[in-house]
This record gives structure tokens, sequence and C-alpha cells, in this order.
């Protein structure tokens, strides 16, 4: 036990854990504690308690104090359970999921899922997205495509400039 090193330059991913085990019947490797996966080119780098990573459908499950820190597409997830399919560039969390987006927005929502192919960010859950200049979205469903930034959302209350005396609030059904 200490800290034990996979990197893999062929099928590029390195991961760093406290523990690491590897079943090769299975072709699978479970870390615990303070666990990192990253590319090597560090353009992804995720962190996380404990990992579950399934070389045969290049599948990483990451639980407990995850963090997703994507520097190529910048956003930053967080949550206590995602999943990153490596071949298919797409992550689900489970549960409580906070986001940062091109440091311009703060999404506060659950069970998230986003494309790293079609860029785009989306969840089915209530949430709340907050941007830099001090407007607040509630929605009862969005679909965020970041490369674009263009916003879809149901249910949407829009309150504008919360931190000056006189803001305004509109509500849409579809937006």
């Amino acid at each position: 036990i200490g800290s034990v090193v996979i990197n893999n330059k062929k099928e590029d991913y390195f991961i760093n854990s406290d523990f690491i085990n590897y079943n090769k019947n299975q072709e699978k490797i479970y870390t615990k504690g303070n666990s990192k996966a990253f590319t090597n080119n560090e353009d992804i780098i995720i962190t996380g308690d404990d990992f579950s990573f399934d070389r045969l459908s290049d599948t990483l499950q990451a639980t407990g104090n995850v963090k997703i820190d994507d520097r190529k597409e910048d956003y930053i997830l967080y949550s206590s359970d995602i999943t990153y399919k490596k071949n298919s560039n797409q992550i689900f969390t489970k549960g409580k999921t906070d986001a940062i987006v091109q440091n311009k927005y703060k999404f506060n929502s659950r069970d998230v899922f986003l494309d790293r192919k079609v860029k785009e960010i989306k969840s089915n859950k209530y949430s709340i997205i907050e941007d830099n200049n001090s407007n607040i979205y509630k929605l009862s469903r969005f679909l965020y495509f970041y490369e674009t930034k263009f916003l879809k959302g149901e249910n949407l209350e829009i309150t504008t400039n919360t931190l000056n005396e006189k803001s305004d609030k509109f509500y849409f059904d579809s937006a």
C-alpha cells in the first residue's frame, strides 16, 4: 500500500492511487484511496476516492469526491459518482453535481450527462445556473451547448442583476 502507478502509453491513460488491484481475466482495474486518472497529454484529469476501470469497454467509474477537470473543453465537474466512457467521450453523473463551465457559468444540478463530441451538457432534473454577470437561471431541465453558448430549458425563471438593488425576473415555459 502506497502510491501505485499504471502508465499505459499505448491506450493513452495514466492511473495513480494508494492501492490498485488488476483483474487480468476480466481486464478490470480497481483503485482505493486518492485515485487519479488522466490521458497522457493531460487533457482530462479525473480524481476521486475509488475507481473501477473496465479496459474492455474503456469505461471508468469514479466514486467519492470526484472531480473531472477538462482543460481542453474548459469545464470542471464535481460529483460523488461519475462514469466516463472514454471511447464515446461521454460522462454521466449520479446525484448532486456541480460544474464550472468556461469560468463563466456555475451549474448546480443532479444526474448530469455531458457529451464531449457534441459539446453539450444536460440534465432532466431541477437545476440552477449562475453566470458571471450576476444572472441566475432556474430550470426544471436544461440542455447547454457549451461551444456555441446556447441554453435551452423548461420552466425557466431568470433573475437578472442579482447584485443590484433593481433586478428583473422573467418566466418561460420553454426557452
